[in-house]
């Protein structure tokens, strides 16, 4: 059967160690597209995290799936991120989890995204460090009140705390009972959380249908 469409990772696939592109795939990925075969992305990371990869990639007529899958957006060349799918979290239960974090881990370092955004109480180190792998620069604001006003759609928080701290907060979080929302570990001190609907797969799926191809699983 000929191959119609590939969805790839970012972190650990297409990138080493030190966030390179190995040269070789560049010219595998100029191969698809001369044979019309989408090369789309994949990634835990934002629509400002992955441009710059597929700027490189030279894939920017390509649709995204950002937040690992919890948003699919097209249009990159202008910046419009027009929405193909979009699952949000649920506002109850990030209040909630913030109210975890505020009395129990006051040094876990809170990140929340909304479409192209991130948004930070604070910069610390782990900002720091993640504004430097993912070359963006956070928005910073009040998230209880950009929360509790339904200001923004939200569609991941990322937790970062020391190793231990990250993973007693995962399973204080599991023990709460939420069931609209899906947690894991990214690293072992990077917590991430998404809608308990979202995954890759869905997102292949709609991403399919945004092609015109039937779906088959085999």
């Amino acid at each position: 059967m000929a191959i119609k469409l590939i969805l790839s990772d970012i972190d650990g696939t297409i990138l080493d160690d030190k966030n390179v592109i190995d040269s070789g795939l560049k010219q595998a990925v100029s191969q698809l597209k001369k044979q019309a075969v989408p090369f789309v992305l994949a990634s835990a990371r934002s629509p400002e995290g992955m441009l710059p990869i597929a700027k490189k990639l030279d894939v920017l007529d390509n649709p995204i799936a950002c937040y690992n899958g919890a948003l699919v957006v097209k249009d990159l060349q202008q910046k419009n991120y027009s929405t193909i799918l979009s699952h949000e979290l649920n506002v109850t239960e990030v209040e909630q989890i913030f109210a975890i974090i505020e009395e129990q881990y006051p040094d876990v370092s809170i990140n929340l995204y909304s479409g192209s955004d991130w948004y930070v109480g604070k910069v610390d180190k782990w900002v720091e460090i993640e504004a430097d792998i993912t070359k963006q620069q956070p928005i910073v604001t009040d998230l209880n009140k950009l929360v509790s006003e339904h200001q923004v759609p939200i569609h991941k928080l990322l937790l970062i705390g020391n190793t231990e701290e990250t993973q007693r907060l995962l399973q204080g979080l599991k023990d709460s009972q939420m069931p609209e929302s899906s947690f894991y570990l990214s690293k072992p001190n990077y917590l991430e959380i998404t809608n308990s609907q979202v995954s890759k797969e869905k997102a292949l799926r709609e991403l399919a249908k945004t092609y015109g191809l039937a779906w088959s699983r085999r």
